[in-house]
Formats: C-alpha cells, sequence, structure tokens
C-alpha cells in the first residue's frame, strides 16, 4: 500500500469514526429524558419568526444538539464511573464521597454547597430568632392537636454524618466527629418530655448491633426503622400485635438517580408482617377528599382487625415510609402522608383539614435533621 493510499484511508477513517455520534444522533429515536442524567433533555427548536427568535432557537439548537449527541449518555457514564474509581469522585454536587465506600447526600439543592451537612454537624447554626421561629410552629402544631385529644409528638431522626462521622472524607475531619452536642441537640432538649422525640442516644448505641445506616444510602432502611417503631410503641404504651419474618435481600440505593451511571447497591434487611386481616392501600383515594386539598398528595393507609380501637395518622418528610411499615403492628388503622410535594399555598388548609378527616388518637410527624429547618418553619407559617 501506498504512502498516500494509506494517508487516504486513514482520514476516511477518522471522519468516519469521529462523524458516528451524530449519525448515531440522526437514526436514533428521540428520547425526552435521560435516566443517566435523571433531567428531562432539550427540545429541537421551533421555526424562528424574527430576528429575536433566531437568536433564541441558535442557542436552543446548540443545547438539544448538546443533549442528543449520539453515545452521550454512554460517554457519561463512562465518565463518571472512571472518576469514581480513580479519584473516589462522584458526579453531583448533592452527594459526597466518604470513606470505605459510604456516601452521604449534603444538601438537598444542587447549588447549596453542603448546606444539610454543615447543618447536622453544627457547621453553620441559624439564628436565634429563626430557632425561637422554629420552636413555635413544633409547639403550636402540638398544642392544636393536644387540644383535639390527640396524642401528638415530632420525631428528629438523625442522619448517617452524625451516626458515621469517622466515615466522612478526610477533607471533612472533625464535622460531626464524636456526636458532639449541635443546636438541633439543645433545639429538641428544649421542649417538654415527648413532645420531640431526638434519638441520637439510641441510633449511636445501636451500631454496637448492626448498621444504623446503609454504606450507599440515604434513607434509612431495615433494622433502624423497625427498632425506632420498636421505640415508638413503648413511648405510647401499645403492646404490638405482631411480629415480622425477616430476611436478608439487596436493595438498590436511593441515591442512584443521583449518580449519572453509576449503580449501587447494599445489604438490608426485609421485614415480613402475617396478617389475613391487613388491608393496604397506597393511592390518594385511601383518604377521600385529599385531592382537593392537597393536589399531588399520596397516601399510605394499613387497616386491620385489632382490640386496640386507635388510629395513627403520621405526616412526614420522605423519612415517614421507612417506619410507617412497622407500625401497623400497633395500630387498627395507620394513615401516613409524605409532605414533600405539598405546596406552599395548600399547606394550610391541608394542615387543618387532615386531622379532621382521618380523627386520628396518636398523631407523629417524622422529619430527618437536615430538613429540620424548613419543616418547622412550614408548622410557624400554619399554626402562628
Amino acid at each position: 500500500m501506498s504512502k498516500r493510499v494509506y494517508l487516504r484511508f486513514s482520514l476516511l477513517a477518522f471522519y468516519f469514526v469521529i462523524s458516528l455520534p451524530m449519525m448515531v444522533m440522526l437514526v436514533s429515536e428521540k428520547k425526552q429524558q435521560s435516566k443517566v442524567e435523571n433531567r428531562v433533555l432539550a427540545k429541537w427548536p421551533a421555526l424562528p419568526k424574527d430576528y429575536q427568535n433566531l437568536q433564541q432557537a441558535r442557542s436552543q439548537l446548540e443545547s438539544y444538539l448538546e443533549d442528543h449527541f449520539g453515545w452521550r449518555d454512554h460517554f457519561i457514564a463512562a465518565n463518571n464511573k472512571v472518576k469514581f474509581k480513580l479519584f473516589n469522585e462522584l458526579s453531583s454536587n448533592r452527594l459526597t464521597s466518604g470513606l470505605d465506600g459510604y456516601i452521604f447526600m449534603n444538601s438537598h439543592g444542587k447549588d447549596d454547597n453542603l448546606s444539610m451537612l454543615k447543618s447536622v454537624c453544627g457547621v453553620t447554626v441559624p439564628s436565634d430568632n429563626s430557632r425561637e421561629e422554629m420552636r413555635a410552629g413544633i409547639k403550636s402544631f402540638l398544642s392544636y392537636h393536644d387540644n383535639k385529644g390527640i396524642n401528638t409528638t415530632v420525631a428528629i431522626i438523625p442522619t448517617k454524618a452524625k451516626i458515621y462521622p469517622e466515615y466522612l472524607p478526610e477533607w471533612l475531619a472533625g464535622w460531626c466527629q464524636g456526636s458532639k452536642p449541635t443546636w438541633i441537640d439543645d433545639f429538641a432538649q428544649s421542649f417538654g418530655p415527648g413532645e420531640v422525640i431526638y434519638p441520637l442516644a439510641d441510633f449511636i448505641d445501636w451500631k454496637r448491633s448492626g448498621p444504623v445506616y446503609l454504606p450507599k444510602h440515604f434513607h434509612w432502611n431495615g433494622t433502624t426503622p423497625y427498632w425506632f417503631a420498636q421505640q415508638l410503641f413503648k413511648f405510647w404504651n401499645i403492646e404490638p400485635e405482631l411480629q415480622p419474618n425477616t430476611e436478608q435481600i439487596l436493595i438498590s440505593s436511593d441515591l442512584n438517580n443521583h449518580l449519572s451511571g453509576l449503580h449501587f447497591d447494599d445489604y438490608s434487611v426485609s421485614y415480613e408482617y402475617s396478617d389475613n386481616s391487613l388491608e393496604r392501600c397506597f393511592t390518594s383515594e385511601c383518604l377521600p377528599g385529599l385531592e382537593a386539598y392537597y393536589m399531588r398528595g399520596e397516601v399510605f393507609k394499613y387497616s386491620r382487625k385489632s382490640p386496640h380501637n386507635n388510629r395513627l395518622l403520621l405526616l412526614s418528610d420522605s423519612f415517614g415510609p421507612g417506619v410507617m411499615r412497622h407500625l401497623f403492628a400497633g395500630f387498627q388503622e395507620v394513615v401516613a402522608i409524605e409532605l414533600n410535594q405539598l405546596k406552599k399555598d395548600e399547606e394550610q388548609n391541608f394542615l387543618y383539614w387532615v386531622s379532621e378527616a382521618v380523627q386520628p388518637t396518636h398523631m407523629i410527624y417524622v422529619m430527618h435533621d437536615g430538613g429540620l429547618i424548613w419543616q418547622a418553619r412550614r408548622l410557624n407559617r400554619v399554626f402562628n
């Protein structure tokens, strides 16, 4: 083969290789969302009607080509896998990669710059006025429902960094170390007996018996919500009627949707309760009238025959579902509603309506320590 033929062949091969992603883009089915990046992709721009729209269309076209570039998901996934394997780096700003395979959620927003970890570990502290507003909100929530004859309490769940500070990365060494008291400890202790449950000491003690948090999960799973449910039964002086069967299972990490191509699993313990009278309902229709007050609300309802003529209403952030599936063992009925989708303009009417609709004998509001500020301010907005 002559040198000229070789060069031409090399150039053709080069142009063919670099044009492959564009050819793949042209023939592939157009997606509206990327599962790897967990976001909506840019749309093909509409035909411009004037010069200003032409400028916008150019920008939209660039975004479309970037989002639909051939094999984009494969390239992103491969790049993120290499970064994690070689440098222990994660693609999401909301996550922090710790030691020995532990992953920590550090903030709820992508641009919050470790805000949740800073709050939980006491690196940042709300102002005195802010803490007083939070306290007033929880106090008013408790008082309102206690006056209606409902046994009401609030639970603040410590998250992973408070329990496993030894697995935070070296550049965060000292944060949460020794589970030292923070403003959250002082805040929880400012309430009367039984008003606020903050089980930090229990969680740290449970480390001796098993994993309190799974290495690659944010929410509690397995034994910890079960143990906490038993603590609540003791607190309410209720003897649970059902005992579960347990099984070790492999579960996908609840952080996978933030990991752009990476996939993690953890071993956990599954709890199964046997009761032929148990009825489960997992839609908004389980609580008639809900959609008029909470448009995107979902209800988890457990009903069973029980000599305890009691009913529990559980309101929560995303930590509620972990414990709710154990609480029907001591109640005739459990109604659990996660409030993460509740809009500000729905809060007032919903939070006054829901206890009237459910008519509970017991009520608990479950929130994790990283969401305490937001949840307590919500209660202050509504009940003060």
